[in-house]
């Protein structure tokens, strides 16, 4: 059985409970998580709007001495603008924003650094949600750590002020 087919099926599905139900079954056959398999279980998560869900597989993961790709962090942060609905019936009460900022925060414990998309991405979701501190906060943020801008970044900053 190839638990990480599988778990792909659950992500392109948005299957978000019965991935975290796979990966429990791998605990039970003592078969080993892999990046891959907690990466479509991460995703499954994002993209059902289960940013809760997600954050805890990531400490999950951590505890495993395995890590998110920033590849996945970047998927993450872009679904907390898109699921905000999915967000909220999910019994979350934090909007898009402060969910971008909560994984910035989570990249940089351990030990996965944001790069422009990263940043770009978190000020973006800011700029659509109309929240012009975050995005301010966040576009300071980047600059601090020596991240040049880009356009997009520039586009959610004046997104955000509007």
């Amino acid at each position: 059985f190839n638990y990480e087919y599988a778990l792909q099926a659950y992500e392109k599905s948005s299957h978000w409970s019965g991935a975290l139900r796979l990966l429990s079954h791998m605990d039970n056959n003592n078969t080993k998580w892999t990046v891959r398999a907690c990466s479509h279980a991460l995703l499954a998560c994002g993209f059902a709007g289960r940013l809760n869900d997600a954050f805890q597989l990531i400490q999950q993961m951590h505890q495993r001495g395995i890590s998110p790709t920033s590849g996945d962090y970047l998927q993450l942060i872009r679904e907390c603008h898109q699921s905000d609905k999915k967000v909220r019936a999910a019994g979350d009460s934090r909007n898009g924003s402060k969910q971008a900022m909560e994984l910035l925060q989570h990249m940089e414990q351990l030990g996965v650094m944001p790069n422009f998309k990263h940043y770009g991405a978190a000020i973006n979701v800011c700029g659509k949600a109309g929240d012009w501190a975050s995005a301010v906060h966040i576009f300071q943020q980047m600059q601090h750590k020596g991240v040049q801008p880009n356009l997009i970044t520039w586009s959610g900053i004046i997104r955000a002020a509007d």
